[in-house]
């Protein structure tokens, strides 16, 4: 559905190049820090920057070189950009009159568009008495409103308190599951990139780092910065207990969560530091491969002497970071 091929942008601190596919119905995120290339990526795709190189295809058309209104793309931004001077109704129905609709069409869209986003009722409201959750839904109504051929996203989150945005994942998952619109979403938070994904792309100062399902990289990263930007990582030195084959001296990552407490187990440590976080502990543990975090529900007491276990299947090879 879209493949952005070769794609080059220079600046003169900076250079982005990649390559990457959305499938139909598929919802996929530019996850990353920022400055990584993940809203310069978006506005590649979308007509606002020019590419140095490369190519974009949407739904087999070649894209690259037309302007933004004739790509077919409903853009949310990250500060929602809604009309100050116009209601709910006014706001979602914006770009069905520029494409000239029949009042009776627009008014049946809006109001189908309020009731899938979850505002029924609100389509008369002005858009300054409403919650930053609330216009944020007006402006996926509003990118909805032209039926596009996908809906991109740029951090569309990040005013929101972190109390709702949970809310407004699910709706979001929701709204895009019904449509089954291909959506790339951008965000720097791993916990929406894991929730709402089917595939994440993890950029990396203008390369990409890695990419999978959210099971796949949280799981089995490619990198260490892979490993890490997906959640707690420990880094051991090269496969550890691995009887009956060949050492693997590459750098291995385990999960704190697949740390086994095992009074057999290989590996002695001593607690230095403990946490609690209401349905498990987070322990820091001093060992002859450096400090490692486990998590486990069993409270420990610090200056404890355990033994560990570390299962191989969950032993994860590195590679190095691309282009280093």
């Amino acid at each position: 559905m879209i493949h952005l091929s070769d794609i080059v942008r220079e600046y003169p601190d900076f250079r982005l190049a990649l390559d990457l596919s959305v499938t139909r119905e598929e919802l996929v995120t530019l996850l990353g820090h920022s400055g990584s290339g993940k809203t310069t990526t978006l506005r590649i795709l979308a007509g606002f920057e020019k590419a140095h190189r490369g190519s974009i295809i949407l739904n087999g058309r070649d894209v690259t070189n037309l302007p933004p209104e004739e790509r077919g793309l409903g853009y949310v931004f990250q500060d929602y950009t809604l009309f100050p001077h116009l209601d709910v109704s006014q706001n979602i129905a914006y770009g069905l009159r520029v494409q000239g609709r029949p009042r009776p069409e627009q008014r049946h869209r809006v109001e189908e568009l309020l009731e899938l986003v979850g505002l029924g009722g609100f389509g008369k409201r002005p858009v300054h008495t409403l919650s930053g959750g609330e216009q944020q839904r007006v402006a996926v109504a509003r990118a909805l409103a032209p039926g596009p051929e996908a809906l991109l996203l740029d951090e569309p989150f990040s005013a929101i308190d972190p109390e709702r945005r949970a809310s407004l994942r699910r709706h979001l998952l929701r709204v895009q599951r019904e449509l089954r619109i291909p959506t790339v979403f951008v965000t720097h938070s791993r916990t929406e990139a894991l929730y709402l994904s089917d595939r994440i792309f993890l950029l990396r100062q203008g390369i990409l780092e890695d990419q999978g399902t959210p099971l796949e990289l949280y799981e089995r990263p490619r990198t260490e910065y892979a490993a890490r930007f997906l959640g707690a990582a420990n880094i051991i030195p090269g496969m550890f207990n691995a009887p009956g084959s060949a050492t693997d001296k590459r750098p291995h990552m385990i999960r704190p969560e697949h740390l086994r407490l095992d009074s057999r187990g290989p590996l002695s440590g001593r607690v230095t530091e403990e946490g609690y976080y209401g349905s498990w502990w987070e322990y820091k543990v001093e060992t002859s491969l450096g400090e490692l975090t486990l998590t486990t529900r069993q409270n420990l007491s610090r200056g404890e002497l355990i033994r560990l276990d570390l299962p191989r299947e969950h032993q994860i090879p590195l590679e190095p970071s691309p282009g280093t």
